[in-house]
C-alpha cells in the first residue's frame, strides 16, 4: 500500500496485511498496537517512511507512549520500520526515527542514512542506523540467527564502530 501524505496512528490497533510506503512522516502514539495479520505466517512486514523529494526534514518516524508491535505469532515474524531520512549523514540534527516511552515487541528499526534515538523503557529486537542514541533504560537485543538487514552473512557479519561516548 502506498500512502501519499503523513500518517498518524493514535489509540488504535492496526492490522498489517502487507508492506506500507508512506510518502511523508509516520507517527505512532498513545496506547496503540501494530500487528501483522496471522494469515501471513512467518513473514515480516515493512513500513517505510520515504518522501523522495525531502529526505532531509521529512521521511521521519516518531513512536511514543505505550506502543506494542506484534508479529503474526510466529517466532520469525517482525515489523520492520524503515526511515529514508538522511539528515544525520548530511550533518543535520533531525532524528530519522525517535522512539520513547514504553515501546516493545517484534520490532526492527532501520535508518541507514539517519539517526535513531531510543529512550525511556523500550525493548527492541534489532536497530541498525547511521547513528544510534540509546538512553534511559532502553534495551536492544540482537538475536542470534536473526537474518540481518545489512550484513549479507547474517549475525556473523561485521561492523565498524567510529566512536562511542557517554552523554549525560
Amino acid at each position: 500500500m502506498k500512502i501519499t501524505c503523513d500518517v498518524e496512528v493514535s489509540g488504535n490497533d492496526v492490522w498489517l496485511e502487507g508492506p506500507v510506503w508512506v510518502e511523508g512522516n509516520i507517527e505512532f502514539t498513545g496506547n496503540s498496537a501494530i500487528n501483522i495479520d496471522p494469515s501471513l505466517g512467518e513473514k515480516s512486514v515493512a513500513i517505510i517512511a520515504d518522501k523522495q523529494s525531502d529526505r532531509e526534514s521529512s521521511s521521519r518516524i516518531q513512536i511514543s507512549n505505550n506502543l506494542e508491535f506484534n508479529g503474526s505469532g510466529e517466532d520469525s515474524s517482525y515489523i520492520l520500520l524503515i526511515s529514508q531520512n538522511n539528515s544525520a549523514e548530511n550533518g543535520g540534527g533531525t532524528d530519522a526515527i525517535k522512539l520513547q516511552n514504553n515501546a516493545e515487541g517484534d520490532l526492527l528499526l532501520y535508518a541507514g542514512h539517519g539517526s535513531i534515538t531510543i529512550d525511556n523503557n523500550t525493548d527492541l529486537t534489532e536497530v541498525t542506523a547511521y547513528r544510534i542514541h540509546i538512553q534511559n533504560n532502553a534495551t536492544v537485543r540482537y538475536e542470534s540467527g536473526l537474518a540481518d538487514l545489512v550484513f549479507s552473512t547474517g549475525p556473523s557479519g561485521g561492523y565498524s564502530l567510529k566512536s562511542l561516548e557517554e552523554i549525560q
